[in-house]
């Protein structure tokens, strides 16, 4: 079953005709307590008899409540989650009406020193920097896959803007144990026999296969969209 899905598109909606008898809408609990359904739905009823039920919840519940068929519209606020949810078919028509400033709250004091900071990721920076803890609501909602996303720059396949930084750990290649000749600091001939993981030669040659596999990861996604999306202009990712 495919769902209508909004990410708040209800005032384009509501001014379609209507035949159903009732719509489920499954809203996030920040829309619902924001104040903003009870204005259109005010609005609506005096337009259709459609009744319109709705249930708050979390983005991810929302989302999945729309998978499942248990809903007619869903209006979230998680664009990485809802790429994903349209792009498995499970919903139709992505439409975005408005966008949340996302706040860092926390002691006067400051001791993250987050004061005069205008970028949260920056902030989100500066709190792991100073070590201090963080407070994350961990329910799975759409502030909570925000937070996720700024703490980690990429989500679903979709940057934050932030700059993408790939750490590897290299664990060096076992040295050959296989008696070598060779002479020591006065010239003297000596048969070396080395053990353990010494081939400096790694860290060397891993860091441009690396980047390669990287830079090839992110052009196979690239034409993945371009050919999915063929008719649409992309610029090419400068790598």
């Amino acid at each position: 079953m495919k769902n209508w899905f909004i990410g708040p598109a209800l005032t384009i909606f509501l001014s379609l005709p209507v035949q159903a008898d009732s719509i489920r809408l499954a809203t996030t609990t920040s829309t619902y307590n924001s104040g903003l359904l009870d204005h259109l739905l005010g609005h609506f009823r005096q337009v259709s008899e459609t009744e319109i039920q709705v249930l708050a919840v979390g983005t991810g519940k929302a989302l999945r409540l729309g998978e499942n068929g248990d809903v007619d519209l869903v209006m979230t606020h998680a664009p990485a989650a809802e790429a994903e949810f349209v792009a498995a078919g499970f919903g139709i028509q992505p439409l975005a009406v408005m966008h949340n400033d996302f706040i860092i709250v926390g002691p006067q004091h400051d001791p993250a020193k987050l004061y005069g900071l205008q970028d949260v990721g920056q902030g989100l920076q500066a709190v792991a920097d100073a070590q201090q803890r963080f407070l994350s609501r961990g329910d799975d909602s759409g502030t909570h896959k925000k937070e996720l996303q700024l703490w980690r720059g990429i989500l679903g396949g979709i940057s934050s803007g932030q700059d993408i930084v790939a750490r590897i750990a290299l664990k060096p290649t076992s040295s050959l144990h296989l008696p070598g000749q060779s002479i020591d600091i006065h010239g003297n001939p000596v048969e070396v026999v080395t053990k353990g993981r010494h081939d400096p030669c790694v860290g060397i040659r891993a860091t441009p296969i690396a980047e390669a596999m990287v830079a090839l990861t992110l052009m196979d996604h690239f034409l993945r969209q371009r050919g999915q999306h063929g008719s649409k202009p992309h610029d090419v990712p400068l790598i």
